[in-house]
C-alpha cells in the first residue's frame, strides 16, 4: 500500500494542526510565566516534560490501535486483552518496590466497617467503569479516528478549568488568583474545542478553499459527477435512438 495514501492530510486539517500547535505553545509559555515561585524551575520543567511524554505515548497508542484494526484486522477485544496483560506485568514489577495495597490496609485499620465496605464498592465500580471507558475508547478510535476519540476529552477541559479556578488552587500567582492567566487559558481551550470540531468536520470552513477536501464536499462532487455521467449517457442513448429512427425513415 502506498504510504502517501495513508499519511495524506486534508488542507483544513493541516491548518487546524498548525493553529493547535501555536496555541499549545502559548499555553506552555503561560504556564512557565505564571509558574509558582516555590517550585524549582528544573523540577517544574521535568514534570512538564513527563506530562508531555504521557500525552505523546497516548497518541502513539491510539495510532497503533487504529493501524492494527484497519490494516491487520486485529479484534478490538484482543487489543484490550494484550494491553491489560502488559499493564499487569508492569504493575507487578512496580509492586516489587512499592506496595500498592498499603493505603488500602491503612484505611482498613483506621476506617469503620461501613466506610471500608464503601471503599471496596467504589474500587469495584472504578474497575467496571474503567473497562467501559477502555471499550468506548478503542471502538471510537477504530470506527472513527484518534482525533474523533480525543474530541470528547477537549470539552471536559473548560469545565475542569472553571471548577478548579473556583474550588481549587489553580491559577494562583503570588498568593492570589490571577484572572488574566485564567481567562487566557479558558479562551484558548474554547478555541481548541472549536478547532477540534473543524478537524472532525462538524464545522466546515468555506474560505481559502478549505472545504474542498472535506467528506461532505467530496460526496457532493461525486454525486454531481455521477449525475453528469448518467445525464450524458441518457443523452447519448437518446441521440442514438434519434439517429436510428431517422435511418429507418430514409429506408
Amino acid at each position: 500500500m502506498c504510504i502517501s495514501s495513508i499519511t495524506k492530510i486534508a488542507r483544513h486539517r493541516i491548518l487546524v494542526l498548525i493553529i493547535l500547535g501555536v496555541f499549545s505553545g502559548i499555553i506552555i509559555i503561560l504556564d512557565f510565566i505564571y509558574k509558582p515561585k516555590a517550585i524549582y524551575f528544573w523540577k517544574y520543567l521535568v514534570s512538564y516534560l513527563l506530562v508531555l511524554c504521557h500525552f505523546i505515548f497516548i497518541s502513539f497508542t491510539d495510532v497503533i490501535e487504529k493501524y492494527l484494526a484497519d490494516y491487520d484486522y486485529l479484534d478490538p477485544y484482543e487489543m484490550i486483552l494484550s494491553e491489560g496483560i502488559s499493564s499487569f506485568i508492569m504493575i507487578s514489577f512496580y509492586s516489587i518496590f512499592h506496595n500498592p495495597f498499603k493505603e488500602v490496609s491503612e484505611k482498613y485499620i483506621e476506617a469503620k466497617t461501613g466506610k471500608f465496605i464503601a471503599l471496596l464498592i467504589l474500587l469495584l465500580l472504578y474497575a467496571v467503569f474503567s473497562a467501559g471507558v477502555n471499550i468506548y475508547r478503542i471502538y471510537c478510535n477504530i470506527l472513527y479516528s484518534p482525533m474523533t476519540k480525543s474530541l470528547a476529552s477537549y470539552f471536559f477541559i473548560s469545565p475542569f478549568i472553571i471548577y478548579y479556578f473556583i474550588n481549587g488552587n489553580d491559577f494562583i500567582y503570588e498568593g492570589e488568583r490571577n484572572y488574566v492567566y485564567f481567562f487566557l487559558n479558558l479562551i484558548i481551550c474554547i478555541i481548541i474545542d472549536f478547532l477540534g470540531l473543524v478537524y472532525n468536520e462538524f464545522f466546515i470552513l468555506n474560505f481559502w478553499n478549505l472545504s474542498k477536501e472535506t467528506h461532505s464536499e467530496i460526496s457532493r462532487r461525486a454525486t454531481n459527477k455521477e449525475i453528469e455521467l448518467v445525464t450524458n449517457k441518457n443523452k447519448e442513448t437518446s441521440d442514438k435512438d434519434d439517429n436510428d429512427s431517422e435511418g429507418s425513415d430514409d429506408d
